[in-house]
């Protein structure tokens, strides 16, 4: 009896270390979640953890992150678990264009019938070579880090038995597009929305203002008929992509706040461009700038920091005080 006691007593010892080991598991500072990586793909306020801290993104790629020290992991498992973590924070970024991916390449070695996510738009593959995808134009993002080297190992992982057997029909993609009648820029455009860049199915629109857009090119597109079943699903996905990039735009007019970054500035004299305007810190912390309109833009953050980065907006020159 008082060796069945201890037997007992041992297991349940064992049982309780064990169970107190996975909760002293060490965390893990992930790379691939480096705040630096995701803050500058998103936009302020998004929230992760990066396997060791808290992370919450804040506006120019910055961000506010709790300050435990955690080992970067350094076995075979302990990348594993990063690597999952990685997956599935960078899963609720983007779409982003990925160069990486060749869809004739991937086409080549999966065959017909096979459809994947190249990051940014839905692609199949086609019986008699080729492929069609959806239209979605998204931002480039770079080809070797997380967000597309993730996209490529999800497209690795994908099995056979995701490949669909019968040929896409008509209408489901590009090689048979259609002008849907919800998304005519006439109807999107005449809310304010200057700037706002979509797909209406068949075209590139950018509204400019007071309802009026500029169209990509010329080229015509059939009208769904009321019996095509393909056509109102091309149309309903080419709505749902529109409306997930609507809600995720926001109205943007300067790079940078003039006023915040000279109250900030204590011992230099500022010279810098906010996107619009050219603007420099006085003594009492005060700005200056240039008075040229700067309307407002109605785009994605990843648009937006795109824009600024093509007009150079940024410090100047940089002169400290006597």
């Amino acid at each position: 009896m008082q060796l069945l006691f201890l037997i007992t007593v041992g297991l349940l010892c064992t049982a309780v270390s064990s169970s107190q080991a996975e909760k002293d598991e060490p965390a893990l500072r992930c790379p691939d979640l480096d705040p630096g990586l995701v803050c500058n793909a998103t936009e302020s306020g998004f929230s992760y953890n990066d396997g060791c801290n808290t992370v919450t993104c804040n506006d120019g790629g910055l961000a506010s992150t709790t300050l435990l020290a955690c080992p970067e992991p350094s076995s075979r498992g302990e990348r594993n678990l990063c690597e999952s973590l990685s997956r599935a924070v960078w899963s609720r970024l983007g779409p982003f264009t990925c160069y990486n991916i060749d869809a004739d390449s991937v086409c080549t070695r999966r065959g017909a019938g096979f459809a994947f996510s190249d990051g940014c738009n839905r692609v199949r593959c086609l019986a008699a070579g080729g492929h069609a995808r959806t239209r979605m134009e998204c931002p480039v993002t770079d080809p070797t880090g997380p967000y597309c080297r993730f996209v490529a190992l999800a497209l690795e992982s994908e099995g056979s038995e995701k490949q669909q057997s019968e040929e896409p029909r008509a209408g489901a993609l590009e090689e048979d597009e259609f002008e849907c009648p919800a998304l005519r820029h006439s109807r999107i455009c005449e809310e304010f929305l200057p700037g706002f860049q979509y797909n209406d199915g068949c075209r590139n629109v950018t509204c400019v203002s007071d309802g009026l857009a500029r169209v990509a090119d010329s080229r015509e597109c059939p009208q769904p008929e009321p019996d095509n079943e393909a056509a109102a699903l091309y149309c309903r996905e080419a709505q749902r992509r529109f409306q997930e990039k609507k809600d995720r735009s926001r109205f943007y007019t300067t790079c940078l706040d003039a006023d915040s970054l000279c109250r900030g500035r204590r011992t230099a004299e500022l010279a810098f461009f906010d996107g619009c305007n050219r603007c420099f810190c006085l003594p009492d912390r005060s700005a200056a700038c240039t008075r040229a309109a700067c309307p407002p833009m109605f785009i994605t953050p990843e648009e937006f920091t795109a824009h600024c980065r093509r007009v150079g907006a940024g410090v100047l020159s940089h002169r400290r005080r006597k």
